[in-house]
């Protein structure tokens, strides 16, 4: 895991800082809505990437 440290005032480091964390969000957001089946000590996580949720 990386440590981000301080984010830099402006310029384009903190475009790729800010870009860095959205996708981290992104990341977690997705674990926290995958459905978890634990089945003889396997942990599977499904995800639905299909965008619609119907």
């Amino acid at each position: 895991m990386q440590n981000r440290g301080i984010p830099p005032v402006e310029g384009p480091e903190r475009r790729a800082f800010v870009e860095r964390a959205k996708v981290d969000f992104m990341d977690y957001a997705m674990l926290g809505d995958a459905k978890a089946e634990l089945k003889d000590g396997i942990l599977t996580l499904t995800i639905d990437l299909r965008g619609d949720k119907g």
